[in-house]
């Protein structure tokens, strides 16, 4: 048994879909496709989502619908940080419902973790050993800490490369106080975390979404050889990872960086701020080397919703693991600490 599935990840900086067929033994991906949409744009704080981005939002979702259509691919689309916060997040999901027929799915930071955590894990092997998830979105960074495949640290903080932009960096213009105060925040906002994932323990750091490939990126433009045809499993330490957070910065404004070798041009305004929280991710944790992960969020979704409808057969222990989420979320328990005790 197969079916087609369109996965939808609407997230604070871009909305990407992920189209596929699925069955028991795995998915095979069909189309993708990618609108940088900035939700969280506008908005000190991220808790209001502006009229613009509530409209730019639709458009993407309509234009998502079209191709989902056009596959005949049952749809699920989940939202994250900037709808998640956002007071009037009604508003947004209202109108992608009543003009363009898109259920959006709220999900809370942990269970976005654990569905990053799924996407990943079906990239790279996650079994033999401990592995950090670090998934640095727009308005979240988003941690996971398995243990040979066993889920046992899931958790979002509220830090990515566009709130972080917005406040400390606004318009993409480095200063260097803006930057001091920036790493602060992301100090003061990763400690107490930081400090559970050094009491479990991890051999490995493992980076996905965008603001990693794009660093990924820009570290193999350094190397100067050939750029591979695929970024999974690509390595890099962090001597070099410091050498691209150097290079970004002494490039004062967007129009500076917009031609730097290995960066996304659309990235050119968020990525100083996002390579500057992996750095300080990087020596908090005393960090290494990394490696990146093409999955994330979207084939996370993509799994758990075949796994739903029974297509695939289901993971024991993300399963689980979701349940006990899902209770300690009802019951108002520290997530972080719940899931790295159970």
């Amino acid at each position: 048994m197969t079916t087609t599935i369109a996965a939808i990840d609407v997230g604070t900086n871009s909305v990407h879909m992920v189209i596929a067929r699925v069955g028991q033994s795995g998915f095979t991906v069909l189309a993708s496709e990618k609108e940088v949409v900035r939700l969280g744009e506008g908005a000190k704080g991220m808790d209001h989502l502006t009229f613009a981005a509530i409209e730019r939002g639709v458009n993407a979702m309509r234009h998502m619908k079209r191709i989902a259509d056009a596959h005949s691919a049952t749809i699920r689309a989940v939202a994250t940080s900037a709808v998640r916060e956002a007071e009037n997040r009604a508003d947004f999901i209202d109108a992608v419902r009543q003009t363009v027929g898109i259920n959006v799915e709220v999900i809370s930071g942990s269970e976005e973790a654990r569905l990053i955590h799924l996407g990943v894990s079906r990239s790279l092997n996650l079994t033999k050993d401990s592995v950090l998830t670090v998934d640095i979105g727009g308005g979240s960074t988003e941690f996971c800490l398995s243990v040979r495949g066993n889920l046992r640290f899931a958790q979002s903080v509220k830090v990515g490369a566009v709130r972080m932009t917005d406040a400390f960096i606004p318009g993409g213009v480095v200063t260097d106080g803006g930057v001091k105060k920036l790493r602060s925040k992301v100090q003061s906002a990763l400690a107490p975390m930081a400090h559970d994932i050094a009491r479990i323990g991890w051999d490995r750091i493992v980076l996905s979404s965008g603001t990693n490939e794009t660093i990924a990126r820009m570290v193999a433009a350094a190397r100067g050889s050939d750029i591979p045809q695929t970024f999974n499993g690509y390595g890099f330490e962090a001597g070099e990872l410091n050498s691209v957070v150097k290079t970004v910065l002494d490039h004062r404004t967007p129009a500076e960086r917009v031609d730097l070798d290995g960066l996304d041009p659309k990235r050119a305004d968020i990525i100083a701020a996002g390579a500057v929280i992996l750095q300080e991710i990087s020596r908090m944790l005393r960090a290494t080397s990394f490696e990146y992960s093409e999955y994330a969020l979207r084939e996370g979704v993509l799994v758990d919703t075949a796994q739903r409808l029974g297509v695939m057969a289901a993971d024991t222990v993300d399963a689980g693991q979701a349940s006990a989420m899902r209770l300690a979320e009802r019951c108002s328990v520290d997530i972080a600490h719940g899931t790295h005790v159970a």
